[in-house]
């Protein structure tokens, strides 16, 4: 009887119950790495609009302190999405944009009166994207900060740069994830959420597009 009562102390698991363990191990898996998933990319997304927006007030302070023109130039491409901040005189004729896409310290490579202050590259595998809001015209994709004021400025033209009002920047994951840096024409940058979007932050101004 005792010997009977010990074997029985000491049995292990049948392969059955063993089994039974590891399927529900991957079914609970299978419906956590999902939402893991989704929480690494919102902090990502966090993250990158976060720096998105201390670079706007970076661009901001160093047109002042410099006492020039610092322009601020997004791109788009299927592989990233990047912006570049540099110094340019607004003179008529004078060179175009620097090229993000060509990857921090190359931007402004070749431009005899530019000069790069700073480039940020977010590679399309983070799966976000960040996008200024408007047509693909050069004047809504890029703009400029106005040392004497710190207010917002358009690129040149004819009658040389002037000011606008505000200027927008989407950083995506989707239409439900997005987060919308809205820039006043003072310069100064606030966080907010399009109508579309879930987030917790405060609804966007309405505005005309």
């Amino acid at each position: 009887m005792r010997r009977f009562q010990a074997a029985a102390l000491f049995r292990g698991f049948t392969l059955v119950e063993l089994m039974g363990v590891v399927a529900v191990a991957a079914i609970i898996a299978a419906l956590a790495i999902p939402a893991f998933t989704g929480m690494i990319e919102m902090q990502r997304l966090r993250g990158i609009q976060a720096q998105l927006v201390t670079d706007m007030q970076f661009a901001r302070s160093e047109a002042i302190s410099r006492n020039t023109v610092v322009r601020v130039a997004f791109r788009n491409t299927e592989n990233l999405s990047c912006y570049t901040m540099y110094t340019a005189p607004f003179v008529q004729g004078a060179q175009g944009s620097c090229d993000c896409t060509r990857g921090p310290g190359n931007a402004c490579a070749g431009m005899v009166d530019r000069t790069e202050v700073r480039t940020v590259q977010v590679p399309a595998r983070s799966a976000v994207t960040v996008r200024p809001l408007g047509p693909p015209e050069q004047f809504r994709r890029s703009f400029g900060y106005d040392p004497a004021t710190g207010g917002l400025l358009s690129n040149p033209n004819d009658a040389g740069p002037t000011a606008i009002d505000d200027f927008r920047i989407d950083a995506f994951l989707d239409s439900e994830r997005t987060l919308r840096t809205w820039i006043e024409r003072s310069g100064r940058p606030m966080v907010c959420k399009p109508p579309l979007s879930t987030m917790q932050e405060a609804e966007c101004p309405a505005f005309e597009p």
